[in-house]
């Protein structure tokens, strides 16, 4: 861990097979290779607890090694190095809490797309957790409404 009062340069970006993870990877490499940090990306599967940690579950391990390939197939255009991994847990906010902790991170970044839940904007669970017991700044970006023609926000970063 670094000493107290040191930067913690590391990324971590969690992705969830949304149509954000491409843009959201072009931002992160491009931020890690301005401030020279290692990029982490993870994938976590949400485990219910009717089930043991360790089940075998095939068909979303399939899915998220899917995501996690287009994630690194999509960084190696962008000539950008980074660590994946797939992690199966109970919690998805804890988990990218510890992982963030275990790695050294300065920045978590999420994405989520907008939600409604009785009728009103619904945040979810895992980003307010994380917001509140994150020790490291988080970036959340949120996707244009459904509908709207919103240019890619990575673009600009990518000239």
């Amino acid at each position: 861990m670094p000493p107290s009062g040191q930067p913690r340069p590391n990324i971590l970006l969690a992705v969830s097979g949304s149509r954000l993870d491409l843009e959201m990877v072009q931002v992160a490499c491009n931020l890690s290779r301005r401030v020279k940090s290692k990029l982490y990306v993870v994938h976590v599967l949400e485990v219910p607890r009717t089930l043991p940690l360790d089940a075998n579950m095939a068909e979303e391990s399939r899915q998220a090694d899917a995501i996690l390939t287009k994630v690194e197939d999509a960084a190696a255009k962008l000539k950008c190095t980074l660590e994946s991994e797939i992690i199966q847990a109970r919690d998805v906010a804890q988990t990218l809490v510890d992982e963030a902790e275990d790695r050294h991170v300065g920045l978590i970044m999420l994405a989520m797309q907008r939600r409604e839940k009785y009728g009103k904007f619904y945040l979810g669970t895992t980003i307010p957790a994380v917001l509140a017991s994150a020790r490291c700044r988080v970036w959340v970006i949120r996707d244009a409404l459904e509908g709207e023609n919103v240019p890619s926000f990575a673009e600009p970063l990518t000239r």
